[in-house]
């Protein structure tokens, strides 16, 4: 299989892909990954998915998030978020991250992911630039969950005000202030 993987996968990805899962325990997916790479069809996903589940192999989790990055649809974008959250909860509980960061950093700049560019820019523990991007988005949730993370001492006051700036300058001041409390 991994001698003409590029070729069936070229030609045949969905049932190319579909094999690959059915054997998927029997099979290391390492083994293809330059056969992947040259896959336009977003329907690898499923594979990739699959096999970034309990991998601690970052080329692999690093083609997932290109291909996930690099599909321009609305199931995309919610998977690779969903990826994103799960490996910022990993970096809570001082496990290391399953991609390498400065490659999903370049990847995101490139294919205009801006959510995950934030989530991105927080898990790197820069926090002023991801507050200043999801506000410069129009992300203030987002902002607010990374102030809330990099809260100490000068920097976390600094965050919170550039956060109630954005807020006061977008709404007028009475509703501005209701949204700064929730």
């Amino acid at each position: 299989m991994t001698r003409y993987a590029a070729i069936f996968l070229a030609r045949e990805t969905r049932e190319t892909t579909d094999c690959l899962i059915g054997k998927f325990g029997k099979f290391n997916p390492e083994m293809i990954i330059p056969a992947m790479m040259n896959t336009e069809d977003p329907y690898l996903n499923n594979y990739l998915r699959k096999a970034v589940e309990g991998s601690t192999n970052k080329a692999l989790s690093n083609l997932y998030i290109y291909f996930l990055a690099k599909n321009d649809d609305e199931d995309s974008a919610r998977e690779l978020i969903s990826y994103l959250k799960a490996q910022e909860e990993l970096r809570k509980e001082n496990q290391p991250l399953n991609f390498d960061k400065d490659f999903a950093l370049n990847v995101f700049k490139y294919f205009d992911r801006r959510e995950a560019l934030i989530r991105a820019y927080g898990m790197m523990e820069l926090y002023d630039d991801a507050v200043t991007m999801a506000l410069n988005n129009d992300f203030i949730d987002l902002a607010k969950e990374y102030a809330k993370v990099g809260t100490d001492g000068w920097m976390g006051k600094k965050l919170w005000i550039k956060i109630a700036k954005h807020v006061l300058k977008s709404k007028d001041a009475m509703q501005a202030s209701f949204e700064l409390v929730k």
